[in-house]
């Protein structure tokens, strides 16, 4: 049983046992188990992580607000990852609404990578992969916390979809598309370089980075966390960037979140006669109220500073501002100097064409002879 805290190598850089990780795989597929399927054994099932869950003022069964996914962290429970909720926005506040935790953590953490027995909040977009690029928070035991959301909601204008991508400096879906991810988005990108600086490395795919059944590569197994550990920090940090091998623009639409959080040490007495609270034995609990901070969200506009209409009335102000005229009596003037001018001069030749004509006219007279005496 202890050879499976090496496991937890897989989602961080921590010391592992060579040996321990052979005898570990060589079990494992003697059983014919595979790395997911063990590593879904040793986690902590959602059934049991959630205690008891409120949703919009309304006692529910966790497992219907919550389903297993998969995060960097590992296996997780997640709220809202499909659309398949109707929410009713009027009660969905701090005061009003929002959703209610009371989790367990596990009492054998003998094995923990951490020494506490917190639980992470991870706050992203349903379509982003759950990565340390979102907001993270931690819930501590023993304590009562408010987690309020805020976010941000960035749109582009039609002028701006019109540019190139090199001229908007922001990326549309329709414009690029990922190996392993259905949708774009800045932070699956982001993943997926990670996913194939992975597979360049060490030729296989984490288990938690298995976001798709169609992947061509093998999940790594227990033997290849001496790779995956080896080169976390190549696979994880900047240096993919600096070297110019990720390159993941912004979306043009983008959805932000970020995040306030309170919290208060509690014990049983402090209880209140919410039904919440009914029932419980103990104070080893991790208390969570989360809900939207404010009924709005600020919305940021991506819109077209300058263009040839605009750049041609500041250049009128400008010519206004300095020699005191402006676009307007500019063309005017053209105009004068120009069409006028010339139909002027075409006037007065003709003019003067009619002139010589009238006087090279022969005036023919009667001639009356005289009479003789």
């Amino acid at each position: 049983m202890r050879y499976l805290s090496q496991g937890s190598a897989f989602t961080s850089n921590i010391a592992y046992n060579v040996y321990e990780l052979s005898v570990l795989q060589t079990i494992l597929n003697e059983n014919r188990v595979s790395t997911v399927k063990a590593m879904e054994a040793i986690n902590l099932p959602c059934s049991d992580l959630l205690v008891r869950c409120r949703f919009e003022y309304q006692i529910q069964p966790c497992m219907e607000l919550f389903e297993q996914s998969i995060s960097y962290l590992g296996i997780c429970c997640t709220f809202n990852g499909q659309n398949n909720f109707k929410f009713e926005w009027s009660s969905f506040t701090v005061h009003t609404g929002g959703l209610s935790l009371i989790v367990k953590p596990t009492h054998n953490f003998e094995y923990s990578t951490t020494y506490s027995r917190d639980v992470k909040l991870l706050i992203h977009k349903s379509v982003s992969y759950p990565s340390d690029l979102n907001v993270m928070k931690i819930l501590s035991q023993q304590s009562e916390s408010t987690i309020r959301i805020y976010s941000d909601v960035t749109r582009c204008s039609n002028e701006v979809k019109s540019l190139t991508f090199a001229e908007r400096d922001c990326i549309l879906p329709s414009e690029k598309t990922l190996r392993y991810f259905p949708r774009y988005a800045e932070n699956n990108c982001n993943v997926e370089c990670r996913i194939i600086q992975t597979i360049e490395l060490c030729g296989c795919l984490p288990y938690n980075y298995f976001v798709t059944s169609s992947a061509p590569h093998p999940i790594c197994n227990f033997t290849k966390i001496d790779c995956l550990v080896s080169n976390y920090l190549e696979i994880h940090e900047s240096q993919m960037q600096q070297n110019g091998m990720c390159k993941c623009p912004p979306d043009c639409n983008a959805v932000s979140f970020d995040a306030s959080m309170t919290k208060i040490p509690f014990t049983l007495s402090n209880f209140s006669v919410d039904n919440l609270y009914e029932g419980l034995d103990e104070s080893q609990y991790v208390i969570a109220h989360i809900s939207f901070g404010k009924q709005v969200y600020k919305e940021l506009r991506r819109d077209l500073l300058i263009n040839v209409i605009i750049l041609a009335s500041g250049l009128g102000g400008i010519y206004s501002l300095f020699i005191g005229m402006g676009v307007l009596t500019f063309f005017e003037i053209f105009y004068f100097l120009t069409f006028r001018l010339r139909a002027h001069y075409v006037r007065i030749r003709r003019e003067h064409q009619v002139l010589c004509l009238k006087s090279r006219k022969i005036i023919v007279k009667e001639y009356k002879p005289k009479k003789l005496a």
